[in-house]
């Protein structure tokens, strides 16, 4: 009777490191599969990316920083054009069809990069001014699309500016928007 007893000891022993064994597989196979399924998904979530950021977090770039005022300022000298001034709008597009600074182009933050038009790339790496900006206040799309472009598409450094206000200062001034 003892020897029964420690043959059904030893097999539960076994059938539950089993089941360890299986429940770790498992979950590295969901993780690797949830893995996948971001990277593949054209929306996928960026793993390097704090969505989260502090409160009052001061967002650090090297780029020209623009007031609303001059924003306002070099937009009245816009012009599509070689050496022109750019307004570039890095919200969604949805958010950029509900009202944008007048004339400026959209290239959403979240979009795959395959389908911005080489076109409007080629005309800011020719502009004489590129203003990146996006909803202001906590949001710092703005600065991570300023990031790629001058490390993903050759922009030159030099001629972006990130105007951090974002369509929020922008509206709290009075300046149209379409």
């Amino acid at each position: 009777m003892h020897y029964a007893w420690s043959g059904a000891v030893r097999i539960l022993e076994m059938s539950r490191k089993l089941l360890i064994a299986r429940t770790a597989l498992l979950l590295l196979a969901s993780l690797l599969f949830a893995l996948l399924g971001n990277f593949a998904h054209p929306n996928g979530l960026e793993l390097g990316r704090d969505y989260f950021p502090r409160q009052g977090h001061d967002f650090a770039h090297d780029y020209l920083s623009m007031s609303a005022e001059d924003a306002h300022d070099y937009w009245q000298y816009r012009a599509d054009e070689v050496g022109g001034v750019y307004f570039v709008d890095a919200r969604r597009k949805k958010s950029f069809n509900q009202g944008h600074i007048p004339g400026a182009l959209n290239i959403d933050r979240y979009q795959d990069y395959e389908k911005i038009d080489p076109e409007l790339i080629a005309k800011l790496k020719l502009a004489g001014m590129v203003i990146v900006y996006c909803n202001g206040g906590e949001c710092e799309d703005s600065i991570f699309l300023a990031n790629d472009l001058v490390y993903r598409w050759q922009v030159p450094a030099d001629v972006l500016a990130v105007f951090e206000g974002g369509m929020e200062q922008w509206l709290a001034a009075g300046y149209p928007q379409e």
